[in-house]
């Protein structure tokens, strides 16, 4: 017997089993949760993650292009740019009338046209750095019946013995089997610099680029449904007569309202949520994130995008762009973009050539002599010309109005001023008929008419004059 035993037994009591002693129950607790989210993914990871540096994957630049509006603007408009030929006959009727004929070739199963043609290889070679198009002639062999455009992805290009390149297409996943009629077909290439068969997308070296854009704009994404979609936090505190069951009770209620609620919004309906909370406890709702302040990505946006506009050669304001209150487009930009679609379109002429010659042939006209023209590439920013030619107005305008002051001021006499109007083109001679004051009275009309003129169009514009 212990020494405690002993003294309750001398007071009297009767010690207790140590197997019958009882332990103090342990408090209970809310069992802890482990939450997991899946970090900050987009739909085109997967495709990104086949990249590796210095390889070409052309899937990749289908989905650059699927994900960056910008991309795909860039390529279209440089491949707009690229038509424009003309087919001269030089003089012979016969040959004239069967290049009409080859200008007016169906491509595809809807449209027509040479330049529609240049516009979709175009449009492909650039994307991909090659195309394969394929002239289909009728059953006599006597003209064009249609030309197909093919998808870079579908085709290889390989070298027979003479070491002359052979255009095989895959008929089954990772088979390829040389195409008949090599003669019918042609090669576009863009931007090679190896002298190899295949040539250099526009936005090789945009994949990293790009990635980083699809990621700026899934943050965005996820910043606006954390805002119109927000998590909610809800937290229920017990009073002093409140246990755990009843916590746990009074929370599991309100979770189930919070959902039926959250539903009805979704749907368009209205839902008002009940609370019991156990006595002397209290309620309170938490947005979750709602003090987080969204980071500025603006800057950071703002460099990738330059950097998928630098791949593309093409002016800034061309896709609707203005970094810059200043902004036009410059003698050295102008020249730069023009030399860059006068190389696409002499890297297009040999195989226009063949196309051609070809045609020709079909026709009965082998060895015909024609020549091709371009039309000049325009880049000139039409709104720059527009607001150019305001101010040239305003300023005649104000120039009119000051010889106008000093006629009234007795500085000029008629004449004068009839002859100052005439020289600033501001009226043609033969419009002012009759005396000297006549003339003058229908150069001040003239004059308060192109103020009412310029006022209303400025009106419209929103411009302050």
């Amino acid at each position: 017997m212990s020494f405690r035993e002993k003294v309750i037994t001398l007071l009297g009591g009767q010690p207790m089993p140590a197997t019958a002693q009882t332990q103090p129950e342990p408090r209970k607790y809310a069992e802890s949760q482990i939450v997991y989210r899946s970090g900050l993914s987009t739909p085109f990871d997967m495709y990104f993650d086949q990249y590796a540096p210095t390889k070409q994957v052309l899937a990749l630049y289908d989905i650059i292009r699927e994900a960056i509006p910008l991309a795909d603007v860039a390529i279209r408009t440089r491949a707009r740019m690229l038509s424009g030929i003309r087919l001269d006959g030089l003089g012979n009727p016969r040959v004239q009338a069967a290049l009409d004929q080859i200008a007016s070739v169906r491509v595809g199963w809807f449209q027509r046209g040479l330049n529609t043609l240049i516009e979709q290889a175009g449009d492909a070679a650039l994307h991909k750095g090659f195309d394969v198009f394929e002239m289909v002639p009728e059953v006599d062999n006597k003209s064009i019946n249609r030309t197909v455009i093919g998808v870079p992805d579908r085709f290889r290009i390989n070298a027979d013995k003479p070491g002359m390149p052979v255009i095989e297409q895959e008929v089954t996943p990772g088979s390829y089997l040389p195409m008949p009629r090599q003669d019918l077909l042609f090669l576009q290439i863009f931007g090679t610099s190896t002298g190899g068969h295949y040539g250099r997308p526009i936005f090789a070296s945009c994949p990293f680029i790009a990635k980083i854009i699809v990621r700026i704009l899934t943050a965005v994404d996820a910043v606006v449904w954390r805002f119109a979609d927000p998590t909610i936090v809800s937290v229920l505190r017990g009073g002093t007569a409140s246990d755990l069951d009843d916590v746990a009770a009074a929370a599991t209620g309100f979770g189930t309202e919070l959902s039926k609620a959250m539903a009805t919004r979704k749907s368009g309906g209205v839902y008002d949520v009940q609370v019991g909370v156990p006595a002397d406890g209290e309620f309170k709702i938490i947005l979750l994130g709602a003090d987080a302040k969204p980071i500025d990505i603006n800057i950071d946006y703002k460099l990738a995008l330059e950097q998928l506009i630098s791949a593309s050669e093409v002016p800034p304001w061309k896709f609707g762009l203005s970094w810059s209150t200043t902004e036009r487009l410059s003698t050295n930009q102008n020249e730069a973009a023009v030399s860059v679609i006068e190389g696409n379109r002499k890297a297009m002429e040999p195989n226009i050539e063949r196309f051609v010659d070809t045609s020709l042939m079909l026709f009965g006209l082998t060895g015909a002599k024609w020549r091709m023209e371009w039309d000049p590439i325009n880049l000139t920013d039409e709104a720059g010309k527009a607001d150019a030619r305001l101010k040239n107005a305003q300023a005649q305008v104000q120039e009119i109005a000051a010889a106008q002051s000093l006629l009234e001021a007795g500085l000029m006499d008629e004449d004068e001023f009839i002859a100052y109007a005439v020289a600033q083109g501001f009226l043609q001679e033969n419009r002012l008929k009759g005396t000297s004051e006549a003339r003058v009275a229908a150069i001040k009309d003239a004059l308060h008419v192109k103020r009412l003129q310029m006022m209303a169009g400025a009106s419209l514009a929103g411009i302050d004059l």
